[in-house]
């Protein structure tokens, strides 16, 4: 019989302790770990003036400029996720 997939993604729970010695003993610590809330540090170039803008946004809210930027990035990605279903609703129709 096939495993369903939560079935086949469910790790057996092991210690902090536990993880280390088998991360340090080389072992492949993947499905351990997830992956879905991982951040990367990517590094962008803005004019002066767009930072001084994105300062001026954000110290009015009471947020750092990176606040500001996810803020506004997630902002944008959620938009054009919601015009994608849009289109594939009508599409669809």
């Amino acid at each position: 019989m096939k495993k369903s997939r939560t079935e086949q993604n469910k790790v057996e729970q092991i210690s902090g302790e536990e993880f280390d010695r088998r991360f340090e003993a080389g072992e492949d610590m993947n499905d351990y770990l997830n992956w879905d809330n991982a951040e990367k540090l990517v590094q962008v170039s803005f004019p002066v003036w767009m930072l001084r803008e994105i300062d001026k946004q954000a110290n009015k809210l009471g947020i750092a400029r990176q606040a500001m930027i996810k803020v506004w990035l997630n902002e944008k990605l959620e938009q054009i996720k919601g015009k994608e279903a849009t289109e594939a609703e009508r599409k669809a129709v």
